[in-house]
């Protein structure tokens, strides 16, 4: 790996070759070189100049393989410069370029780089995807080098969600692949990760074994940085194998080398993890002292990973040393800062921090509930952690409340896991002992080649320090001239700030009584502006009482029932202020009812062009499709009115507007972020306030009354939960809502069902002229919701985002035509399934032909029969039901049996149910594993199954494994062992949802 002044030179040699270059292909090659090594050392403005000078020259030639580097280096600044939109698009058109040029190498680091873009914006699941397809696209062609990147990028993607056998299992790959084509800078790097990988599932020695190989590796290659990492790697496996000296040895090797190159990130981790092994060695004082010091640089540069840790130590510290209080304070910090920012594994290790600092303040239900949760996550997590500690103390816990027989089972958990651990720690030390010589060894050969260098420094040393000297004399002058003028800016700085003192407490003077009219002016104004237009529709009607115009009736009706909402939003708060606002609870289908909520604002967000995205987790289907739960309908209702409605009114035109459900504890836990302006830091804790509104240009256009997000957080509190808000990280804001819901009982497992469910089919209407396009929209009807395109690029976009039943398009429209819009979304995965009725005034045969050719179900002649249009969309919905009828069978039926089915997405549902076969005995198996193996997103599978089956891809999954288990049970096997061969973990969970989907008990299934 090159330095920084090196790549600098190479910048600089490759500018004296681009003023020599006689050719235009060669100056290109040059410039394209030169923008690739600006990127490197951060020069991004320099990369995008030379990328647009070989671009200028590029058009005026026929150079393929130029244009293609051109865009590459366009897609890859743009993506790190943050400009994403930018680099998808130069990223897209790369794609096009490399299929038409047969460039199938620059093709997968397009997917490559796409993949880099969708993992900086959050998309884990559209980052895999796209690493994947890079990965096949480099093993058909056997672009060695470019597998083992892909295989990297895909396991540090599986690392980050935890899932650490699956990351191990491409970090190998990628080992592999390095060795074999000789690098052994990324060779040493993916050994590194490997045994992290395998540290963070518990497994030292053969962690060691990696940490030692790749130290040895970095430190023959004089890699500085990838040697502290490996001593700070090797510290923390002998620090939990008890060889707390060795550790603390290690750690400040590290510390020496990240202090030389003044890394404050690792040098802030070092000094968290040197607090902890103080703490094990029961030096308490040091342990606070290096705790501290983390936590002060981790301020210093807002790392909230750094923080969180340095105040795990830091409360671990207290806990040791008795001062409870104080470490119960930290300690619930920390966990709400880890949540918030999904730090699953400080937010294990805490839960079992703050069980036991409630065991110790004698608040043993406390203490028993985070112990559980500290359990459940870290079995979740493949961390391979040792519960001994935990289980020892529920075992006390439940001793405490009186379950003595709960904590005799616990107490042998505990000793379960110690046995386990005893036997680990007596392989760990033989390994140790080994891995001591190992270092001793490496140790022996740095030494020896510090001796031969130390003559060479010597000779250096004297002429440095005659450099020095004069040197020094100059840093001295310098140092004076700095004093003086900083002696004087803080003087200025101490006038300035007396003022700015006198002036903020006059104006704290004033902010009392203008904070009361402004109230007023504002809710004033909010029920005169509704009032004005009411009015008004009122005039149109009495001036044209006989008129079938009623639009002005329906704006009058909506008007009304603001201002009726925002009356009752007051009187709400008025009730809940006397303590008189009780919830009126029900029971149902929580994920149905919330969703149905969410969705409701789609059209909204439509209009503004936004994107509107709804994300579940897998813990929130887990949990909330299989249980009937008891919740307040009405609570529920006015948070996400209110939090959507706020979101979408401040988010700017072709902005986003991210939900997110998820649910642990029996906790619903609802997030609604945008990409507006966000919030400043001094207004966040005054937004709950009630009737605190926010005093900012963009706020004034959309003033409202200062009550809804007062009443989201009565409400919440009310529901047993909170209401938090915070910043992005980018831009926009997060309201995250807490309700605490309770369990009544198991729901049935959902059977297919066809379109007509009482869900109204979303047609999509693609036509450029206006009126047209309103005349077929009313024509239709109020049974569809509809949305609307008014050129063919925009339908394929607005097809591609949100499924529709059916699209009807004019075929004549600039841009993209009907014809391309039909061929385009007929050969795509995700919109194949979707039927087009095509309208067009052109009336040759060959056009109709070529529709039909194209894809398209049904072709209408204009002008045509409002009639026939209803006829052929009721036929559309016909044919998608008699599909569905046929999956509703059972199984996969026989291709020449589906009448009206594309061929591909028939392949495409077979592809899906062996998927669901051949893994039916893993448990884990998931939606989102099927999704990969379809190549498709979890939504965009979800709805084409749902539109060609009738059932979700969870449905499938649930009803295939019931199937399976019932011909186990035919074929004589009992009842546990049918259940774990389809992957049911708990036999009698198996049993329970066995006989809500047949009827009966498994032993009873001769009866079926």
């Amino acid at each position: 790996m090159l330095s920084q002044s090196e790549n600098l030179q190479i910048v600089d040699s490759l500018l004296v070759s681009y003023k020599k270059a006689s050719s235009e292909i060669e100056k290109v090659d040059l410039l394209n070189q030169l923008s690739y090594e600006s990127r490197k050392v951060g020069l991004l403005e320099k990369s995008l100049l030379y990328t647009n000078e070989a671009k200028l020259i590029t058009d005026n030639l026929t150079y393929p393989k130029g244009e293609i580097a051109v865009l590459l280096n366009f897609a890859s600044t743009y993506r790190e410069l943050k400009m994403y939109p930018e680099a998808i698009a130069h990223t897209q058109q790369l794609i096009i370029l490399c299929e038409t040029e047969n460039e199938p190498i620059r093709k997968g680091d397009a997917y490559d780089n796409l993949a880099h873009i969708y993992y900086e914006q959050g998309n884990l699941a559209l980052a895999l995807k796209n690493h994947f397809t890079a990965l096949k696209i480099r093993e058909e062609v056997g672009d060695n080098y470019g597998i083992g990147n892909s295989a990297d990028n895909i396991a540090h993607i599986y690392s980050s969600q935890n899932r650490y056998q699956d990351a191990m299992k491409y970090f190998m790959r990628s080992q592999n692949v390095f060795r074999k084509v000789g690098d052994i800078s990324r060779e040493t790097l993916s050994t590194a990760n490997v045994g992290l990988q395998l540290y963070l599932q518990g497994k030292y020695p053969a962690s060691l074994l990696c940490y030692y190989k790749a130290l040895e590796n970095y430190t023959s290659m004089n890699n500085e940085q990838g040697v502290s990492w490996m001593y700070r790697s090797i510290g923390e496996v002998l620090d939990d194998s008890g060889n707390l000296d060795k550790a603390k040895e290690y750690y400040n090797r590290s510390l020496e080398i990240e202090q030389k190159l003044n890394n404050q990130v690792d040098i802030s981790e070092l000094y968290s993890l040197l607090g902890r092994a103080f703490i094990a060695s029961e030096e308490y004082e040091k342990a606070l002292e290096y705790g501290n010091k983390a936590l002060k640089i981790s301020e210093t540069i807002e790392s909230v990973g750094g923080i969180v840790k340095a105040n795990y130590f830091i409360a671990e510290a207290h806990l040791r040393t008795a001062n409870l209080a104080q470490a119960l304070i930290i300690a619930e910090k920390t966990m709400r800062l880890a949540t918030l920012y999904n730090l699953s594994y400080f937010e294990a290790i805490l839960s079992k921090q703050l069980g036991e600092i409630n065991l110790q303040l004698e608040q043993p239900k406390e203490a028993k509930k985070w112990l559980l949760k500290a359990i459940e996550m870290q079995k979740k997590m493949e961390t391979g952690v040792n519960l001994f500690a935990e289980y020892k103390l529920l075992s006390n816990a439940e001793a405490a409340v009186g379950d003595f027989e709960s904590a005799f089972n616990y107490q042998k958990n505990s000793e379960d896991f110690y046995n386990s651990r005893e036997t680990q720690k007596a392989a760990q030390l033989a390994f140790l002992y080994e891995a001591e010589k190992k270092a001793a060894q490496l140790k022996s050969e740095q030494q020896q080649k510090d001796l031969l260098t130390s003559q060479e420094l010597k000779k250096k040393q004297v002429e440095r320090n005659a450099a020095i000297i004069g040197l020094g004399l100059m840093v001295l002058l310098t140092i004076a001239v700095i004093y003086l003028f900083r002696l004087r800016s803080k003087k200025i700085e101490i006038e300035r700030q007396n003022l700015e003192l006198k002036r903020s407490e006059a104006e704290a003077i004033k902010e009392t009584e203008r904070f009361k009219s402004k109230f007023i002016a504002n809710i004033s104004h909010e029920f005169r502006t509704l009032l004005t237009l009411i009015k008004g529709d009122i005039e149109v009607l009495n001036h044209d009482l006989e008129s079938s115009n009623i639009k002005p009736l329906a704006a009058m009706n909506q008007n009304g029932d603001r201002l009726l909402e925002l009356v009752n939003q007051l009187l709400d708060l008025s009730k809940m202020e006397n303590g008189k606002y009780v919830l009126i609870y029900e029971e149902g289908n929580l994920l149905e009812k919330l969703q149905g909520y969410i969705y409701s604002f789609e059209s909204f967000a439509t209009k503004k062009n936004l994107s509107f995205q709804v994300n579940i987790t897998e813990n929130a289907r887990q949990n909330l499709e299989a249980q009937i739960w008891s919740f307040s309908a009405d609570a529920l209702q006015i948070i996400v009115s209110n939090l959507l409605s706020n979101a979408i009114k401040f988010t700017p035109n072709n902005g986003e507007v991210r939900t997110t459900i998820d649910f642990t504890d029996e906790t619903l836990k609802l997030s609604v972020s945008d990409s507006g302006a966000g919030i400043l830091e001094t207004d966040i804790p005054k937004i709950f306030d009630r009737f605190y509104q926010i005093d900012s240009p963009s706020s004034r256009l959309q003033k409202g009354s200062g009550i809804g997000l007062s009443l989201v957080k009565e409400l919440a509190m009310l529901h047993q939960g909170d209401a938090i808000v915070s910043n992005n990280p980018e831009k926009g804001a997060c309201f995250t809502v807490f309700l605490k819901c309770h369990p009544v009982e198991a729901l049935e497992i959902a059977t297919a069902t066809p379109i007509s469910n009482g869900e109204k089919p979303l047609i999509l209407v693609v036509e450029d002229q206006a009126e047209l396009r309103k005349f077929i929209c009313n024509s239709i009807g109020d049974e569809f919701e509809l949305i609307e395109a008014s050129n063919g690029t925009e339908g394929v976009r607005l097809a591609e985002k949100y499924m529709p039943n059916l699209i009807i398009s004019d075929v004549m429209m600039p841009k993209t035509d009907g014809f391309e819009l039909c061929q385009h979304l007929k050969n795509t995965d995700a919109t194949s399934h979707i039927p087009i009725i095509l309208l067009t005034g052109m009336t040759d045969q060959s056009d109709k032909i070529k529709g039909i050719e194209m894809g398209a179900d049904a072709y209408l002649e204009k002008p045509f029969s409002v009639e026939e249009l209803r006829l052929r969309i009721r036929n559309v919905f016909k044919l998608l039901q008699n599909i569905q009828s046929k999956f509703n069978l059972g199984g996969i039926p026989k291709e020449n049996e589906i009448k009206g089915l594309p061929k591909r997405d028939f392949e495409l549902v077979k592809k899906v149910k062996t998927a669901i076969d051949e893994n039916i005995s893993d448990p884990k198996f998931s939606v989102g594993n099927l999704a990969e193996i379809a190549c498709l997103s979890q939504s965009q599978l979800t709805r084409k199954l749902k539109a060609i089956t009738g059932q979700t891809p969870s449905d499938l999954i649930k009803v295939s494994r019931l199937n399976k288990a019932l011909q186990f049970l035919r074929e004589g096997n009992n009842v546990a062992e049918s259940a774990w061969a389809v992957g049911f973990e708990d036999p009698q969970y198996f049993s329970k949802v066995f006989k809500r989907h047949f009827g009966v008990a498994p032993s009873e299934h001769t009866t079926i």
